[in-house]
């Protein structure tokens, strides 16, 4: 498995080939690619590079990288357990900061000693945190954190936020269904109804995120989504204390269906309604969760991780 940085975007990227349906062909920019991941163009063209080696892209001189071969769905999920393994991290660290084991303060050689991991991975997936908004380097020496959803409250206040925008974002006059992510997403979440089990906390609270990005981003409306994905940046630490149930997960991945086929449908307000629903619901859910975790009962089950 390809653990660097590179490999980690050959990963993301090869994804992306398969969820935009690019022909063979299609020209990768390298910029455009640094800009969608947040990176610089040298490790975007280190990543195609090794894609150019496992034959995915080819490089044509002068001219670039073209798509020479589409990925499997298989290549896919193995390049995707790539970067769950790259989220641990986030998950370990979430779980020892909110438990009160990490200070506010911190170094890169306190976070070798504890995890046990080369000073080359800490500091990437440091940076990562950064852009995340988890961390900032601070003026002199270290890592501080950055403010965080760390309580109960304060994931009901974002999910009572959540609660008011994307519901009146779906009855934007702006809002127009794109064809093309609607058809991945109901694959994706068709996949999650058919093995619910079969996906970790990680994988669903980046697909259910990225799914409620998506509604945002047809809205062509950037303050929608911009701050959509600010709440899911800071919740994400939180939400990796609540553990998914196959029956909740599969009901949420229902329900995202639904909300597709109804948009598509032109039921524009009868998706308000639903979305509305659909996050007092989960909220209330992974509430009870956290909750019955700090009681140490067992009401955790009935929650899901989209």
């Amino acid at each position: 498995m390809q653990t660097t940085l590179a490999g980690r975007l050959a990963a993301a990227i090869s994804e992306m080939i398969v969820e935009r349906r690019l022909d063979a062909g299609a020209h990768l920019n390298a910029a455009e690619l640094a800009k969608t991941f947040n990176v610089s163009r040298f490790p975007i063209r280190e990543a195609l590079a090794l894609l150019d080696e496992e034959g995915v892209v080819e490089a044509r001189t002068n001219r670039g990288f073209f798509v020479k071969s589409v990925p499997s769905r298989s290549a896919v999920a193995l390049a995707e357990a790539d970067r769950v393994e790259e989220l641990d991290l986030f998950f370990r660290l979430s779980r020892d900061r909110l438990a009160g084991e990490v200070p506010d303060e911190f170094t890169e050689s306190d976070l070798i000693r504890r995890y046990g991991l080369p000073r080359a991975e800490v500091r990437e997936s440091l940076e990562r945190l950064a852009r995340e908004g988890w961390v900032e380097r601070r003026l002199g020496y270290g890592w501080s954190f950055a403010p965080l959803l760390t309580s109960p409250q304060a994931l009901s206040d974002s999910y009572r936020l959540r609660m008011a925008l994307e519901p009146a974002g779906l009855v934007e006059p702006s809002f127009r269904v794109d064809p093309k992510a609607f058809d991945v997403w109901r694959a994706k979440m068709r996949d999650v109804i058919a093995r619910p089990e079969s996906f970790s906390i990680a994988e669903l609270f980046e697909g259910g995120s990225r799914f409620h990005e998506m509604l945002m981003a047809c809205t062509n409306n950037p303050f929608f989504l911009d701050t959509l994905k600010r709440q899911n940046r800071l919740r994400r630490m939180i939400e990796y204390r609540v553990p998914s149930h196959p029956s909740s997960t599969r009901m949420q991945a229902e329900e995202h269906v639904e909300l597709l086929d109804r948009l598509q449908d032109g039921d524009f307000l009868g998706a308000s309604v639903l979305m509305n629903r659909h996050l007092d619901v989960v909220s209330r859910r992974k509430l009870k969760a956290i909750a019955a975790g700090e009681a140490g009962t067992t009401g955790m089950e009935a929650v899901g991780g989209l």
